[in-house]
Formats: C-alpha cells, sequence, structure tokens
C-alpha cells in the first residue's frame, strides 16, 4: 500500500520472531469513559500461533473531546 501507518513502532521495539507462549485475559474490564464500560468481565485464552480479531460496531465519527483522552483497564481481582 502507497499509505503510511498512522501507528508505527516504537525505534528501540523488538520484533517478535516466534510466539512460544499463550495468552489468558480473565475478567477484563474496559471504558473509554470512566464509568461506561465497553467491556465487562470478558476472558479469553489464546494458544500458540492462534490468531484472533476483535470486532465491534464502528467508532462515532467524533474525536474525543480532549487529545489527552485516555482509554481505562481494571483487572477487577485479576491474578499474575
Amino acid at each position: 500500500m502507497d499509505i503510511e501507518p498512522k501507528m508505527v513502532d516504537a525505534p528501540d521495539a523488538i520484533e517478535l520472531d516466534e510466539v512460544k507462549g499463550e495468552i489468558e485475559f480473565r475478567d477484563v474490564w474496559f471504558s473509554y469513559i470512566p464509568g461506561e464500560w465497553v467491556l465487562q468481565g470478558v476472558s479469553f485464552h489464546v494458544d500458540p500461533r492462534e490468531t484472533v480479531a476483535f470486532v465491534g460496531p464502528p467508532a462515532p465519527a467524533k474525536a474525543p473531546s480532549s487529545p489527552s483522552s485516555a482509554a481505562t483497564m481494571s483487572s477487577r481481582g485479576a491474578r499474575s
């Protein structure tokens, strides 16, 4: 494609050559606006070499009112 990506890796980013492990999320809560949860208690497991995509409705066309707006994640009782 002839389009430059809007997001690029950090100059010191490490290339992930081979994934050997698994990923597990337990009871994930996520919001863009405090108290307005878009994910509530989501849990999932990804095996090595498995690809997962999360697809939802399109976001509103309006940009956030503040460029410093940040998403909020909560690991309510999550285990490490």
